[in-house]
């Protein structure tokens, strides 16, 4: 047993490899939930990147268009003389502020940005227009006599220049409208205009480098998840061979060497070659033991087959379950044995002996029990071959029937059990005993099997 011990220094351990696939298997799954969770943090910086984007336009949008509404609602003022206009205006530029609010959001975002400059002098500029506009509101309230009184502060306290003071009327009217339609007027929205596109157009840039960085991390971080899936497949499919080379093709291998009672070749994981080389030293062992048999012990001398001793030792030796019994009795062995003489009956022996054991296979055993009956163990027949055996014993009567000038043609019944899961060599025994005797009140070499009761 020592050389059996050995054996590890020769084969792979099926304990190693399995530690060693579970171990990479833990690692990989455990990268790859990291790297899924950064996937996913990802994404969301992503999302978070498309938002900002969206809402800086949306901001930058603001701007433009509060700041044309507010020129718009003053133009319709000094225009129509509506005070309606008048009070839109300063409700969107005291009370709504989009302009203002719009101005702090991208300044939270962008606080030391060139974009934030650009906007910055945008809406001093804007400012600056908004003097502009006062002035146009003013001249506006005197040309439509509106008491100015009612007039905002902001309006309200501005001096008309004196050569305004002189225009009447109409003149006074276009006057205003002159200072917001005129080219300088033009020119400051223009300018306003210019550096909110270009404070837009900055924010994008950085908005847009932002996102695109965002988006090839993601691609680099799919692409390793990618890889770290492949890995993981690549190791089932690697457990599944090394389990099929190592483990389940060796023990079909030896399976069929066993139906076969060879030795196993130690081939495949250490565990099956150390399974190996122990039923090979059982085997050895159990040929020895029976080598160890005297002749006279295990075989029956007037005709060479096993005798009773030898069919216990060899049940016991043998996979029951996967074996079938057959009890053979010639029949009307005493009739033919008083007409011809003593002699007769040993001449029959020896003639079924050599019947049987012509007609068996190699590793079949043929035992003669007591008196005129005969026994075969079948190795590895199972109940699907029952007709292989009714042609077995067929044949074997068809050679018994044949006379010569010694005997005359005579049959041999025949009971028969296959071995199933907890039956036992004796239990076996006398099923194939129950069976026999109703072949034999049958007659003319009949077989019976035990389970047809």
């Amino acid at each position: 047993m020592s050389d059996i011990g050995e054996e590890r220094k020769e084969g792979v351990s099926l304990k190693d490899i399995n530690f060693v696939f579970l171990l990479l298997a833990v690692l990989i799954s455990g990268v790859l939930f990291w790297s899924m969770t950064r996937t996913s943090r990802l994404y969301n910086e992503n999302q978070e990147t498309t938002l900002k984007i969206l809402s800086l336009k949306e901001n930058a949008n603001d701007l433009q268009v509060a700041s044309d509404y507010l020129t718009e609602q003053m133009r319709c003022f000094a225009v129509t003389g509506e005070i309606q206009y008048l009070e839109n205006y300063f409700r969107e530029a005291n009370e709504t502020k989009r302009r203002e609010k719009a101005l702090d959001a991208l300044e939270k975002e962008y606080p030391d940005s060139e974009a934030i400059r650009n906007l910055k002098i945008a809406m001093t500029e804007s400012v600056d227009l908004m003097n502009r506009e006062y002035y146009a509101a003013r001249l506006t309230f005197k040309a439509y006599n509106i008491p100015v009184d009612s007039a905002p502060a902001e309006i309200r306290d501005i001096e008309i220049e004196s050569e305004d003071e002189k225009l009447k009327g109409d003149s006074l009217k276009v006057r205003a409208s002159e200072l917001l339609f005129d080219a300088t007027y033009r020119q400051k929205k223009e300018s306003i205009s210019t550096y909110m596109k270009n404070c837009l157009n900055q924010l994008s840039g950085e908005m847009n480098k932002e996102q695109a960085e965002k988006a090839a991390q993601m691609k680099k971080q799919v692409l390793g998840e990618h890889v770290l899936t492949i890995l993981l497949i690549a190791i089932m499919i690697g457990i599944v061979l090394l389990t099929f080379v190592l483990i389940i093709h060796p023990l079909q291998k030896c399976v069929e060497l066993i139906r076969e009672e060879k030795s196993i070749p130690p081939k495949g994981a250490y565990e099956i070659q150390f399974l190996a080389k122990t039923y090979n030293l059982m085997y050895n062992m159990n040929l020895a033991n029976i080598d160890k048999l005297t002749f006279e012990a295990t075989h029956d001398q007037l005709t060479g087959l096993y005798n009773k001793r030898g069919y216990e030792f060899l049940a016991q030796s043998i996979d029951i379950k996967t074996t079938t019994l057959l009890r053979i009795d010639v029949d009307n062995c005493k009739k033919i044995t008083e007409e011809l003489g003593r002699d007769s009956f040993e001449k029959i022996l020896k003639k079924t002996a050599e019947v049987l054991s012509k007609n068996v296979r190699a590793h079949d055993y043929v035992f003669r029990l007591e008196g005129d009956e005969f026994a075969i163990l079948m190795l590895h027949v199972d109940s699907d071959r029952e007709e292989l055996i009714r042609n077995k014993v067929r044949i074997i009567n068809e050679k018994l029937k044949a006379a010569d000038d010694v005997l005359p043609g005579y049959t041999a019944s025949v009971g028969s059990v296959f071995g199933s899961d907890g039956v036992t060599a004796e239990e076996m025994f006398r099923r194939a005993e129950e069976a026999l005797n109703i072949a034999k009140k049958k007659g003319n070499g009949s077989i019976f099997f035990y389970r047809e009761i």
